[in-house]
């Protein structure tokens, strides 16, 4: 969702780039994509942990 929000700004950082453009995209939407999901995992864990004591 947020790739699709930010995806024209990260198109226009990354044309600067030339030959490692397509590099930067899918590097940065990997990045977001697996801080997005440690962030959730913490987040379940840790209402998980809550709600059991």
């Amino acid at each position: 969702m947020l790739t699709v929000l930010f995806y024209p700004l990260l198109v226009s950082l990354a044309l600067g780039l030339e030959m490692l453009a397509t590099t930067a995209l899918v590097s940065v939407v990997v990045l977001v994509w697996c801080i997005a999901w440690i962030g959730l995992e913490l987040l379940w864990e840790w209402q998980a942990g809550r709600n059991s004591t």
